[in-house]
């Protein structure tokens, strides 16, 4: 029996490979891959980025080394200097250091140096791509404003002001008439605050210079919530004015009473109050009307006139107890 001949491939040896299965992905697992590359591509850039912010924040070229501080006459520069290196220590965000040139914390700082008491104009520029300067000026005491509780000779509560009325600084114990004092009626002391406006204040101060230039000379100024305004004289007299009356205007109808024949022995012998606080007409009380009152009361007189005398007039009327009125003409 006769076999059907077959034919068989022809050998390739032994390097002959077998035919390899193609490898197909799924729409699905493209995607997958895709959001892998990318988010590796996006975490090695960001890595990339930390790093080179890391290191470039830190080159010494870009870095603040050093501070000084000069300025003032009684500020020590050295706790100035002190107070704003303390603001460079550290980072932001843990990545770049706060001493970074670029970036270093300009307001910090000022917010910082300018915890100094008496401090004030603070300027901080660079002095070179590495260090900085800081210069700045200093509060010079020119009043003092106190507590309403205050005795006149103690000033343990008292703040310095400076020429803008504006408290820098804790006063120590002071005697005598250094610095006028200023209180208001209900207003506590507080470092950083003005005593009043600045043209208020400096309407007071006009006035107490002008005052100087007569031989006048105020030792306090008090400023209630009517905004009047008392000022204590060294003599123990007070002179009472509208805070809102120019101070020109108020020191020439003060002469002009003190220069007239009725009140000219005022200038040498001390008087309870002079009220200017209405225009043209003028109060003067040479005697206190509270031991006017006591006296009185203490008295045995029994006259009509005398029992209407030692009537207690509410301090809101008390211009009217035993004041002499004078109008001062136009």
């Amino acid at each position: 029996m006769n076999k059907v001949a077959t034919h068989k491939r022809p050998s390739l040896g032994p390097l002959e490979k077998p035919p390899k299965k193609r490898f197909v992905l799924s729409p699905n697992a493209k995607v997958i891959v895709r959001h892998v590359a990318i988010g590796v591509t996006v975490l090695s850039v960001v890595a990339l980025t930390i790093s080179a912010i890391w290191y470039g924040t830190r080159v010494s070229s870009l870095t603040i080394a050093s501070v000084t501080a000069a300025g003032g006459e009684t500020i020590d520069a050295e706790e100035v200097r002190s107070r704003a290196e303390g603001v460079l220590d550290g980072t932001y965000g843990k990545i770049i250091p706060r001493r970074f040139s670029w970036f270093y914390p300009q307001a910090d700082m000022l917010a910082a140096v300018g915890q100094v008491e008496r401090i004030r104009d603070v300027v901080i520029q660079r002095s070179s791509q590495t260090s900085l300067h800081i210069s700045y000026g200093e509060h010079m005491p020119f009043a003092l404003w106190c507590d309403e509780a205050v005795a006149p000779i103690t000033t343990d509560t008292c703040l310095f002001i400076n020429e803008r009325g504006y408290a820098f600084a804790h006063a120590p114990q002071l005697e005598g008439g250094s610095f006028v004092r200023y209180r208001s009626p209900g207003t506590t002391p507080e470092i950083g605050k003005e005593v009043m406006g600045f043209d208020s204040f400096w309407n007071t101060v006009s006035f107490t210079e002008l005052l100087a230039f007569d031989g006048l000379y105020v030792s306090s100024v008090e400023i209630d919530a009517a905004s009047d305004v008392y000022y204590g004289l060294t003599t123990g007299g007070e002179l009472r004015a509208a805070l809102a009356d120019p101070a020109a205007q108020v020191a020439d109808n003060l002469r002009t009473i003190l220069r007239s024949d009725e009140f000219t022995h005022l200038r040498d012998e001390s008087f309870y109050y002079i009220d200017l606080r209405f225009g043209n007409k003028v109060y003067v009380s040479e005697t206190n009307p509270d031991l006017l009152a006591s006296a009185l009361a203490s008295s045995t007189a029994t006259t009509t006139d005398d029992t209407m005398a030692t009537k207690r007039v509410p301090e809101n009327e008390e211009a009217t107890l035993n004041p002499t009125a004078t109008e001062i003409a136009e």
